[in-house]
Formats: structure tokens, sequence, C-alpha cells
């Protein structure tokens, strides 16, 4: 619209004052009042957008605060593009004002009060603003008691599905709530306060909760896995009872924040009431040897899409929902211990921090990746391990950064787990990690040993274990030719090459005998003491069992082997107490009274489950020998070193040879 142009047959366009990503705000005079008006143009046109454009209209007409710009008309311009004229506000945005440095406790305050009342008159007509931050927040006349909200764009009514159909809206990264960065659809007023929260903590100390080089992911991160520094730690003059006030807006936990706008006006109140105590003694902070101590952490996302390079921190972006993505992840990471974190637009963070030594945590990472990937998700996936400091705030935001520009490596069309170049380190010889051009990616774990590192594009060399691999052979020799038990165990500091070893001899042995029957069982430091922890992976390799599998599938798998190997009439019992251990069970058949008996009783189903165990490596040795290999041994359950250790001597007269690295 060009200066002169009148709309509305009232209001005569002055200037342009501003235009943003969907629309365009012109400064007009109203002739019927000769006050200035502020008219917004949507200059996107589109069902979603002007569905957005109604539902602030609509909410807009609805409200009448002080602190609320006001609505005077609305209607169509001729060229068919919707506009809204609201009350003009002279003044500096906050984000402007910001800009200069922190406000004065008193003026944070009577800005925070001014927007708590201006969202306390939304919420309560079931409006949730959505969009709470700086720049939304004009002061009139330079004024922080009359501070204004505007732009109630992306707000949303409650019980209503005006502007969400088509998508959830995230807001602005470094003010949105974390139940808002998941989804977007079903938040309430609490993400506003939340928003507010953020504000008050930048008005005091001149800068954001979290802050990660204006890169979204990063302050993503930041909100939904660490908690927010408290105010007095970045300035120790500022009052303990403003501390408490900010911490419980910045609360991750909606049920845990503060209720209310009206509560924290009430809150506000009683602080100016109670102004002789206000500066009391601040927050002191403890000290330790441990506070700077950096932390091993691993990342892995999944990016559906890739990140759009450089997006400002201003930027709204739009979300989509994971609602059954998210449960299916944390189903199968949870055996590795990894906290999962779905963003509404289609990103999924999976984080692992300080869980024993850096390998075994990059290795619970590395099987947590090859998991999700085949649940069949269709989406690339980055790896990366790095250290992260807890006192810093960014345990993991960095390391989700360079996942999120790793992933970017991954091959359009394809379903690739990119790792960097410190989790390939870390990694032993047992994954596969495949090299094309200058990046990395892990392929598999490989539980009879053909993964290793590669040197040159080849398996590097196995030398200098030719005593311990022929002692291996000979051993398996004997128990294959004189049909007789035994036991190997392999010791060693890490890194002194067991693992390798332990393939090498597995292959050695399918060469000698291709029809040897081999298993392997791995512990770790996640599942250390699980119960049949280590049989129970053993088995589940065995069998084809995945994790996240349905129920019925894994039954079905179960049933499958033990019918390959087990005469007809042993079937059902062997896969009824095995079923335990590889939890796999009939989904319509009721418990039998012996599994009912074993569940009352821990004792009598730890023999239900030995005998089980032995009726099946019985069947098995009969035909050909069984070789069980255990990885890690010093991470193994009890329950699982006593039932082999029975098995052994009780089938001392069989062809089963067990190798415990």
């Amino acid at each position: 619209m060009q200066r002169g142009f009148v709309v509305d047959g009232r209001f005569i366009v002055e200037e342009r004052a501003a235009a943003g990503g969907m629309g365009t705000i012109y400064r007009a005079l109203d002739q019927e009042t000769g006050s200035f008006v502020a008219i917004k143009v949507l200059s996107v046109l589109g069902p979603t957008e002007e569905a957005r454009f109604l539902c602030e209209t609509k909410v807009l007409l609805s409200l009448s605060y002080p602190s609320i710009v006001g609505c005077i008309g609305h209607g169509v311009l001729p060229d068919g593009a919707p506009f809204l004229v609201m009350e003009w506000v002279e003044g500096e945005d906050l984000g402007v004002r910001l800009q200069r440095g922190p406000l004065s406790v008193t003026d944070a305050l009577l800005v925070t009060q001014a927007i708590a009342g201006a969202l306390h008159a939304a919420h309560q007509r079931g409006i949730v603003h959505r969009d709470v931050k700086p720049g939304n927040i004009i002061l009139e006349g330079g004024n922080p008691a009359r501070a204004r909200l505007i732009d109630f764009g992306l707000a949303r009514i409650q019980n209503s599905h005006q502007a969400t159909q088509t998508g959830a809206l995230l807001g602005t990264p470094s003010y949105i709530a974390p139940e808002q960065i998941r989804s977007a659809h079903s938040v309430d007023g609490r993400a506003d306060l939340y928003a507010l929260g953020v504000i008050l903590f930048e008005g005091l100390t001149g800068r954001r909760p979290f802050v990660s080089h204006d890169d979204v992911l990063g302050v993503i991160t930041q909100a939904l896995f660490e908690p927010a520094p408290h105010i007095c730690d970045i300035n120790p003059m500022l009052p303990l009872a403003l501390d408490n006030l900010v911490d419980s807006l910045l609360e991750k936990d909606p049920d845990k924040r503060l209720g209310s706008a009206q509560v924290l006006i009430d809150k506000i109140a009683s602080l100016e009431l109670e102004s002789t105590s206000l500066f009391s003694v601040s927050r002191v902070k403890p000290t330790g040897l441990t506070d700077e101590e950096l932390r091993f952490v691993s990342v892995v996302l999944l990016l559906p899409t890739p990140l759009g390079g450089g997006a400002a921190l201003d930027n709204t972006i739009l979300a989509q929902p994971l609602r059954k993505l998210v449960p299916a992840i944390e189903r199968v990471v949870a055996p590795f211990s990894g906290r999962v974190e779905g963003v509404g637009d289609g990103r999924v963070l999976v984080a692992f921090a300080g869980r024993g030594a850096a390998t075994d945590q990059a290795a619970a990472a590395a099987r947590a990746a090859l998991a999700i990937r085949d649940l069949g998700t269709g989406t690339p996936i980055a790896l990366t391990t790095g250290r992260g400091s807890a006192l810093a705030g960014s345990l993991y935001s960095d390391a989700a950064i360079r996942a999120a520009a790793l992933a970017k490596v991954c091959p359009p069309g394809e379903v690739t787990i990119a790792v960097d170049e410190t989790t390939r380190g870390l990694l032993d010889p047992r994954f596969a990690v495949e090299q094309r051009g200058e990046a990395f990616f892990l392929v598999a774990e490989d539980p009879f040993g053909e993964a290793g590192r590669l040197l040159c594009g080849r398996l590097a060399p196995f030398v200098g274990r030719e005593r311990e691999l022929n002692l291996v052979e000979q051993v398996f020799g004997d128990v294959h030719s004189e049909s007789h038990s035994a036991v190997i165990l392999i010791a060693g500091e890490a890194g002194s090459g067991k693992s390798r070893l332990g393939r090498e001899v597995l292959g050695a042995i399918s060469r000698i005998e291709p029809t040897t029957e081999i298993w392997v069982g791995r512990a770790d430091i996640v599942s250390a003491g699980s119960p049949f922890g280590m049989l129970a992976r053993a088995l589940q390799r065995a069998m084809g069992i995945h994790d996240g599998e349905p129920s019925e599938l894994r039954y079905q798998k179960l049933v499958r082997f033990v019918a390959e190997h087990v005469a007809p009439e042993r079937v059902a019992t062997i896969v009824t107490f095995l079923g335990e251990v590889v939890d796999a069970r009939a989904v319509d058949e009721p418990a039998s009274i012996e599994l009912r008996a074993a569940r009352r009783d821990a004792v009598l189903m730890g023999d239900r489950i030995r005998l089980a165990f032995e009726d099946l490596v019985d069947a098995i040795t009969q035909k050909r020998p069984l070789v069980f290999l255990l990885e890690d041994l010093h991470w193994g359950d009890i329950p699982t070193v006593k039932l082999l250790d029975l098995t052994l001597r009780n089938l001392r007269s069989r062809p089963f040879l067990l190798i415990a690295l």
C-alpha cells in the first residue's frame, strides 16, 4: 500500500512501519478519531496463514486489557489480502531495549507485572499466546510500567482446532517451554509463564538462560535437558527472593511451575510490599573440585529433514508432533539408559552421559542408534561423542549441534548412521564402521567377529596372538572330537585385544566345523547385574529378536527357533520359560499353572529357566557343537554365570564350549 491509500474508507496510510515473514505493518491515520493506528496486512496468502490471521483477529476482538494492544477493526483489501487494524503504540520494543543492557530490578518487575496481567486476561478466556518474547512487548513511551503485549498471530484458543490443524507452532526457540518444544498442540498458559520467566531472567542479567551461538538446536537441547542457571550465579547482587521466583517460572515440568499469571502478579506484589527484605543475602554457590569437571556425553540425533542453515533465534519455526515415534524409540533405547526427547519439528534427540568409561558409553549409544535404525524410521541418524560441562549449562548442546551438522552428510534416500571421529575412535572392533569419502557410517555390530578396524579399506591384520588362538582351537577340537564340555576364560586390561581375539576364535571355529552353533552374549555397564541379562541378549540374537518388535512377533521367533532344534513334545515348556528371559510371550494365551507358580517364587523361576535352557542346549549338542562366547563378563550377572556353570556340569558329555572374555 502506498502513502495516502485509504483502507476501509477510514484509515489513511502514512508509511510502512515494519515487515515480517507473513505480514506487513503500516502506520495510518484514523480519520474518525484523529489517532494513529497500526494496520497489519497478511502478505502470505494460503489456507494456513489465513486461518492463523483469522484466529489472531478473533483473539484481539475478544480481549480488552490495558497492557494488550487493542483491536479497532478488520476486513479484506481490494486485492483479497486480509487486514487487521490495531492501536498504534508509540515506544520501544523490549528486545531493542535489552540490547543496551539489563534492566533495574524495579523496571524488570514492572514489565513482568504488566505482561503477567495481559496473560492473565488472555488465559481467563482460554487463549494461549505461545510467542511471548521481548520483540512482542512494546514499552509505551519507554515506560516499563506501560509494557504492552502485541502479536497474537501464534495464539491458540484452547479447546479449538483453529490454526493448529496443519501443524503446531513452536514459537521462538529461546523463549519456548520444554512442553511447547515437544508439541505446541496441547500447551496451556503455563508455557506463556515460562516465556515470561525467560524474559525476566534476561531483563535482570542481560542474557538468556540458554545461549548457544545462535544455533536453534543448541538452545532447544539445553531447554529440554539442562537446568537453567540461577540469576544469582550470574549476578550475586540480585536478591535471593527474586532468584527463587525466576526458578519457579523456569521449571521444566509445567506441573511444578507457577500455576497462573495471577499467582505471579501476587508474588511480585508481595516482593514490592516487603521491600526492606527484598535485597536479602543472595544464593551462596557451593564450590568443589568437580565444579568445572567435564563429562563424556553422546548424542544420537534423528533428523528427518535437513536443518536450515543459519536460522536465527528470533525466527518462529513450525512443528510436527512425533506422538508415535518417540514412545517407540524410548522402548528400544531403555536398555542403554538413553534419555529421549522429541522436538515438534520432527527431530528426536537421545542423550547419554557419564556412565562408566567413554568406550562403554560410546558402545551403548552405538547400540541405541542401531536399534533405532532397525525400527524402520526411514530417517538419517547422526551419532556424536564429546565432553560437556553441566556447570556451563551446555552438557549436551555442543554434541547435538555437531550431530546436526554431521547428519547433513547422510546420503539422500538412505537410512544411515553417521558417526564422528571421536565416536569412531571409541568403538571397539565389534562395530563395523564404513568410510565414504571423508565421512564415517556405523553399519552394524557383528556378533561373530567379522567387524574390525579397517586399514586402507581392509580389515587390519591380526598378529601377535597366534599362541592363544592355537590353544583355543585345540580345546575346541577336543570338545568336538571327544564330545565333552569345557570353559575358557580370557582376561586382560581394556584395549588389550580380547574382543578381537574372541572374534578370530569364532571365525576359526566356523572354518574348522561349519555346522557349529555359535551364540554371543554381551554384558555392559548400563545393564550390569541385570538377572539373566547376558543370557537374554545371546538368545535374542540367536533367535533374531530385536528390541522394539511387537510381542507377538518376538514370540513367533522364539517358537520357530526352539521348534527347529527340539522334539515337538518338549517345545512348549522350553518356550514358556525361555520366553520369560527373552521377553517373548503369547499375547492371547493365559499363563500356565507352572508359570504362575514360578512367577511367585524367584528361586523356582530360576530353576525352571535353567532346566529349559539345559533342554535346549542338550537338543542342539546332540546334533552339532555349541560355542557360547560371553563378552565383557566383568559387567555380567550372577544368575547367568550360575546357570551356565550348572549346564556345563550337567551336560559334561556334550560338545559345549563356553568362552568368557
